[in-house]
């Protein structure tokens, strides 16, 4: 656990520092459900403060922001920026007090994983989504390279250990995809009917979950706003 003024200081150094970046209810008694999608871990580069524990993530593992010979795309926001405004001065800051780890293998995405899982509440449900294992053959884009290998390993690690844990449910978007007419322009982005059906065996999952306790709020929450995106997307298949 990083000290309080450790993560004030990251917050307030970086140009991508957010205060509610060290912020989360995740471990609260009264959460139930926690879903979690697995789509982001492998794209993100990872970058540790010098002298210090902290680590945080940014943008594409592809584009070190360390290394000077981009820094005028980064500028320009030509590269990934994730709306964040870089100068010189701040690309300087963070060469010079930050180190660049590169991105997460899967093995390590798994161990966040079950470590994230170890601190919830012993009564909350985990809902895992997996990525694609199937290639989207039209990427241009350097950071989703043989994404669907990464995926497969981590898939593999996740499905293992979730037949050994009652608490932990998948959405696994495999499942769902046809072939290549099932994504749109990324590995990571499908035709509404994916989404539909994603949504719907969600609903299920976090019912089937609820109905082993409680109805609370929260579930209500979730069920309302599945059920109105499921319905928006019905509306729009009718008139197509």
């Amino acid at each position: 656990t990083l000290d309080e003024n450790v993560k004030q200081g990251v917050i307030k150094e970086l140009p991508f520092g957010d205060s509610k970046m060290y912020s989360t209810r995740l471990f609260d008694k009264e959460v139930e459900v926690v879903v979690l999608s697995l789509f982001t871990d492998p794209n993100l580069g990872l970058y540790k403060r010098k002298n210090s524990n902290a680590i945080v993530a940014f943008g594409e593992f592809t584009n070190d922001l360390t290394d000077e010979k981009i820094w005028p795309d980064l500028i320009k926001g030509s590269l990934f920026v994730a709306n964040c405004k870089f100068t010189e001065d701040n690309l300087s800051f963070i060469k010079k007090n930050y180190e660049y780890l590169g991105r997460l293998s899967p093995e390590e995405v798994f161990n966040n994983i079950k470590f994230i899982f170890s601190q919830l509440n012993d009564s909350t449900k985990l809902v895992l989504i997996l990525g694609s294992e199937i290639e989207y053959k039209n990427n241009t884009q350097e950071a989703y390279n043989d994404r669907h290998l990464y995926n497969i390993e981590l898939n593999h690690l996740i499905r293992v250990w979730a037949q050994e844990n009652e608490r932990v449910c998948l959405i696994d978007v495999n499942d769902y995809i046809k072939d290549q007419s099932s994504f749109t322009n990324n590995i990571n982005h499908f035709t509404k009917d994916i989404y539909y059906r994603m949504s719907q065996d969600l609903i299920e999952k976090v019912g089937n979950i609820k109905n082993a306790s409680k109805i609370n709020m929260v579930y209500k929450k979730i069920e309302s706003f599945f059920k109105r995106v499921i319905r928006k997307i019905y509306r729009i298949f009718k008139k197509a």
